[in-house]
This record gives structure tokens, C-alpha cells and sequence, in this order.
């Protein structure tokens, strides 16, 4: 296999087809699969869920160009071409490209989850290989390409307080004893004392009877459809929708615990390890650590470990602006703004470059703990993942 250095490589990405995404060409996915594959066919009745660029097993990138490493998978080149990762990035993660980039295509929610740190990342690799194929961590991010939604981290204690009170149906599922302790915790409660109430709740939520649930649930969605349409709140629409796609699921319920957060194109959230969230629709770009490691509760008709789920989350209750990532400017080039993440494994470039600005050229990219990021995955409407540039 040649070392030569070119001066980019042609890369076909991998193309997930979950149920939860969008058909056919209305998929962002899949039509960017399109535009960098010229082989790919489009089937209008086939779920394109999520692009894959990077060198994790289960997608890997193949290079379609120069022709001489025509069907070269990028992990493999990266192996025989060290300097592509940069020195400290080769040292640091043992010559293996540390993240992987994707685009989301999100037509309906995609499971109530975490992503453990690595320390359980390991043991739950160790324990149960087939069900946490991956022994890292899976930090990421989310950036808007359009208008999103989903669910993140645990709202303030008072609203989830005041869901409790205000659904009886709510109620019956987590029993007397733990409504009575959320509904009369005081204002003047300790941050411990609302975090181990919190961890009461939901860890009761999701361990309820599961005949209860699906009663209860049927009886809610049953109340909020008598209800005038105009006069709903977000989360009774919600509750109603994701009933719909999955019913009885105590996942539905969830939403009265998480924040509810919509996104418009360049919005961006970092979800750190330990942290619960749902992707409810639209289109983003996720950049995370190299791992496919999910915990998952509810959503899903995929394995659930909702045991593992209750006992790593931090149960920390905010605002989701702690989730939020502000781009920065970049101080080398003036076409491009910076999300960078509190994680050495990567930062995301945006680069919009206007029409008659003649030569343009992108440096590595430089984020907080110095790593010099030498893969470029391109991502405009002409070139949509055509390229990784060195």
C-alpha cells in the first residue's frame, strides 16, 4: 500500500438503515451518500438513518480515490500513514482516528439512552461484548443542519416537580411514596436532597410494572386527546406522538422528567458521559468518540438495560444550556467558526466560504487541549462528503 502523501482522499461513507430514518431521497443521509457514491442507488421505500465517516468496524470508510488505493478501507491507510493523524493525536490514541462523524436523519425518536464513561464502558464490554461491542466512552455532539428536536439531561427540579403534580396518571405509575416525596420537596431542598429524590423517581418510573404503565398511559393520552388541540403544551403533543410509535412505552413518560430542546440550523449540544437524551426528528451532524457503546430505556425495540441506565446517570437537573456549544470564531481562518467540545477526541469545523473568494485554504484545527486535527470531512452541498483532505 503506497505512503505517498495525496493531497486528499475520495472516501464512500457507510450508510445506516435504522427504522427510525428518513425514506428514501427526503433523507439528508442518504441523499449525501448519493453525492459522494456515484454506485449508490436510492430506494424510495428503504429508512436511511445515519451517515458514517470515520474507521469504526461496523461502518468503516472505504477510499474510492486516487485509483490506486481504490477500495482501501481508511482504517487500513491510517495504519501505513501515521503523519495523516498528526504526532500528538498518533501518541494519544494509539494511532487510531479518535472519532467518528456522522449526519442523522431522525424521522421519528430513537430510544431514551445514555453513553457510559469508560470505566463502564470497559466492564460493560467485558460483561456483555454482543450487547457493548465497544470499550470507550461515547462523548458527543449534535449540530443542527436544520430544524431538530429532542430531549436532554434531567430538567429543574421544579418543573419535573410540577409535571408530577399536574398528571395523575403520572402519579399512579411512580406510586404514593415517591409522588409525596417529589410533589413536598421544598424549594430550600439541598442540591444532594434533590438529586437522590430524582434518582428515586425515575429509577421507580422505569422499573414499574409494566401492565401499569401501558394503563396509564392509555388513560393520559386518552385525557390529552379530549383536550382542545390549541391549548396543548408541547409535551401533551409529545406524549401523544410517541404513543403512536411505540405504545405502552415507558420511554413516553420520560418526557416529563427531560428537557424538551429544539434546534435551528447551527444550534449545537455536547452530551458528556452519563447524561439522558432522545433524538426526537429532524437532521444534525453528530461528531463523537470512536465507539457505538448505547444504554438504552425505553423508545426502542432494541435491548434494554434499564438497570444500567438508572444506576450511571448523574441525575443532575438544569437547564439544557449547560449543553449547549457556542462556535467560536477561528482565529486562522476567516471562513470558519469552531464547536469545540470540553474532550481532547475532536472539535467541528464550520466552513462557509462566499462565492469570488478566490484560493482557500484550511489549517489542521487547533482545539483546547492542542491536538492538531488533520482529517477534514467537507460537508457542503457540492462536495458532501467527498473528501478528506490532509
Amino acid at each position: 500500500m503506497s505512503s505517498e502523501k495525496p493531497p486528499f482522499l475520495v472516501l464512500s461513507p457507510a450508510l445506516q438503515t435504522y427504522a427510525w430514518g428518513k425514506r428514501g431521497s427526503q433523507s439528508e443521509a442518504c441523499s449525501l451518500k448519493a453525492s459522494a457514491d456515484p454506485d449508490f442507488v436510492i430506494d424510495a421505500n428503504q429508512t436511511y438513518a445515519e451517515l458514517w465517516m470515520g474507521t469504526h468496524k461496523k461502518g468503516p470508510s472505504v477510499i474510492r480515490h486516487p485509483q490506486p488505493l481504490a477500495g482501501t478501507l481508511l482504517s487500513d491507510w491510517l495504519k501505513m500513514n501515521q503523519w495523516a493523524l498528526g504526532e500528538v493525536v498518533a501518541t494519544e490514541f494509539g494511532g487510531e482516528l479518535p472519532f467518528l462523524f456522522k449526519v442523522l436523519s431522525v424521522n421519528q425518536a430513537l430510544s431514551i439512552q445514555a453513553h457510559p464513561d469508560k470505566t463502564r464502558a470497559g466492564e460493560l464490554h467485558s460483561r456483555a461484548p454482543d450487547k457493548y461491542p465497544d470499550a470507550n466512552h461515547k462523548p458527543e455532539m449534535v449540530i443542527a443542519l436544520r430544524e431538530f428536536e429532542g430531549m436532554c439531561g434531567f430538567r429543574p427540579f421544579s418543573e419535573i416537580q410540577s409535571w408530577v403534580v399536574a398528571v395523575p396518571e403520572l402519579q399512579q405509575v411512580l406510586g404514593d411514596k415517591v409522588t409525596e416525596a417529589v410533589a413536598t420537596l421544598g424549594e430550600d431542598a439541598s442540591p444532594e436532597d434533590q438529586l437522590s429524590v430524582l434518582r428515586l423517581a425515575f429509577s421507580s418510573l422505569m422499573s414499574a410494572d409494566p401492565v401499569a404503565v401501558r394503563g396509564q398511559l392509555e388513560a393520559l393520552v386518552k385525557r390529552v386527546r379530549a383536550i382542545s388541540s390549541s391549548s396543548l403544551s408541547r409535551e401533551e403533543q409529545l406524549v401523544c406522538q410517541l404513543d403512536q410509535l411505540y405504545p405502552g412505552d415507558v420511554g413516553c413518560f420520560c418526557l416529563f422528567f427531560l428537557n424538551v430542546v429544539p434546534l435551528s440550523r447551527g444550534g449545537s449540544l455536547f452530551l458528556p458521559a452519563n447524561e439522558p437524551h432522545c433524538y426526537l426528528s429532524g437532521d444534525v451532524v453528530e461528531c463523537m468518540a470512536c465507539s457505538d457503546n448505547v444504554v438504552r430505556a425505553g423508545l426502542t425495540p432494541k435491548f434494554k438495560d434499564k438497570d444500567t441506565l438508572c444506576d450511571m446517570l448523574t441525575y443532575t437537573s438544569s437547564t439544557p444550556d449547560r449543553f449547549r456549544v457556542a462556535p467560536q470564531k477561528d482565529k486562522q481562518s476567516e471562513f470558519s467558526e469552531i464547536y469545540d467540545p470540553p474532550i481532547p477526541e475532536f472539535a467541528v469545523a464550520r466552513v462557509s466560504v462566499p462565492a469570488g473568494a478566490g484560493d482557500f485554504s484550511l489549517p489542521p484545527l487547533q482545539g483546547k487541549n492542542n491536538y492538531h486535527l488533520h482529517a477534514i470531512f467537507r460537508i457542503t452541498s457540492e462536495w458532501a462528503f467527498k473528501y478528506i483532505s490532509l
